[in-house]
């Protein structure tokens, strides 16, 4: 699975917080989703994107799988991702 960003979301950085808006919902964003975020770019896969989280807060790879997928289906259901295989 290859996550893409919706092109209408936008993504704002204000007073050291970070937010996704759409359509008017405003999402707020912790550091690790913040990464996230920052590697759909619709060329990473789900792999690549949690071996990378994994490694940069040396976190198991297990662990961060599940939080990631939970991320990403959070995002699917508000519309602020597509998947392409």
């Amino acid at each position: 699975m290859i996550p893409t960003k919706n092109p209408f979301v936008q993504y704002r950085s204000i007073g050291g917080k970070t937010y996704l808006s759409i359509k008017g919902r405003v999402f707020e964003l912790d550091q690790i989703s913040v990464k996230a975020w920052s590697l759909i770019d619709g060329i990473n896969s789900l792999s690549d994107i949690v071996n990378s989280i994994a490694e940069e807060y040396d976190e198991k790879r297990k662990t961060v799988n599940s939080d990631i997928v939970t991320f990403l289906t959070d995002l699917k259901e508000k519309n602020l991702i597509t998947y392409s295989n």
